[in-house]
């Protein structure tokens, strides 16, 4: 497990505990099928509107197949502004990614 999953499978392990929702984003590091494997819970997936409608397709039947309740729909990014902060700390994006 990469050391940066591990804050989503406490947070899986914890909202189950306390009988309260998660909510996986799209963009987590943790893929669905490996939050499912942290035991029960009632989770949600927060997706974000992707151009590829194929891969929001699958994104979508696989949280269904893993027993997900709901999608929460995200549609406030339609443009990503100009950070200034990832100018200057030279962040890049990779162009091409496969989400899990």
């Amino acid at each position: 497990m990469h050391f940066l999953c591990v804050g989503e499978y406490a947070t899986a392990r914890a909202a189950s505990a306390a009988g309260t929702i998660m909510t996986l984003s799209s963009w987590a590091t943790s893929s669905i099928e490996e939050i499912v494997s942290t035991g029960p819970g009632i989770r949600f997936l927060q997706l974000y509107l992707l151009k590829d409608r194929n891969m929001v397709t699958h994104l979508v039947r696989r949280a269904e197949k893993a027993g997900f309740k709901a999608i929460l729909l995200t549609a406030d990014s339609p443009v990503i502004g100009r950070r200034e902060a990832d100018i200057k700390n030279r962040l890049t994006i990779i162009a091409k990614f496969h989400l899990n």
